[in-house]
């Protein structure tokens, strides 16, 4: 009986190597036709492993989270701050958002009521903003107060500017980031500073706006000559919204 014991023993060990082989594939297609059962191509099957070891996912959030659209939710004028969805767009805040909107750029149409942006994100959501609360969009703008000249945005600068006539005076209008212009502006500028980091915290992005009268406008100015000695207008708080199916993802991946 011993003997036959050991017999059958070796004969199985004999096997092993080969039947491990069979049985892994048996596993892995099992695995692939249950992922591709949920919607999931695997185009890799040695990567199963590397997945079921995963603890982190690091996903852009722009698009993938959120809907990759900027809406305006917050405004600063230089000594209170709103939130634009609950509180009252008037006075300062409307003057505030009229400027900051005169120096952008893009395109917002009403399609069958819905607002349909195109281009830079930003711009468009300060644009969106104008039409909702001021009724002025982006020809209105132009029209009532004409653009004499623009320099654009650069990442160097990180600041554009306009020109823009605005009851019957030459005006610069400048906007980009808070830091920079807390440079170029005059008279302390610390609040705003602190006002921008609390925006920020929050997870907007931070736009702030300047502007100063210009008296002889020549096409020969620097933007050195007209980015300077402004007077601070405020800051925009804008955020990009989550999507609606972002909760469920997050779950989904927990759960997985």
């Amino acid at each position: 009986v011993l003997h036959s014991a050991l017999l059958a023993s070796a004969i199985a060990l004999a096997f092993m190597p080969a039947s491990i082989g069979i049985l892994a594939t048996a596993c892995v297609s099992r695995g692939i036709r249950r992922m591709k059962a949920k919607g999931i191509s695997l185009f890799n099957p040695k990567s199963i492993d590397s997945i079921a070891k995963l603890d982190v996912i690091c996903a852009d959030k722009t698009g993938t989270f959120t809907q990759n659209k900027m809406v305006l939710t917050q405004m600063f004028d230089g000594q209170s701050l709103i939130n634009v969805k609950k509180d009252l767009v008037d006075g300062s805040f409307k003057m505030l958002l009229r400027i900051a909107a005169l120096c952008c750029d893009g395109e917002v149409k009403l399609v069958r009521g819905v607002p349909v942006e195109s281009g830079d994100a930003t711009q468009t959501a300060v644009i969106a903003a104008s039409m909702e609360h001021l009724g002025l969009g982006k020809y209105e703008l132009d029209n009532i107060y004409p653009r004499m000249a623009e320099i654009p945005f650069d990442p160097d600068r990180k600041l554009m500017t306009t020109v823009n006539i605005i009851d019957g005076k030459t005006y610069a209008i400048v906007r980009g980031s808070v830091e920079v212009l807390s440079t170029i502006c005059e008279g302390d500028c610390s609040h705003i500073l602190e006002a921008a980091n609390d925006m920020s915290g929050n997870n907007l992005r931070v736009v702030g706006v300047a502007m100063k009268p210009i008296d002889d406008y020549s096409a020969d100015l620097s933007h050195e000559e007209i980015e300077c000695d402004l007077n601070f207008i405020g800051i925009l708080g804008l955020a990009d919204m989550p999507r609606l199916d972002s909760k469920a993802s997050v779950k989904a991946c927990k759960n997985a």
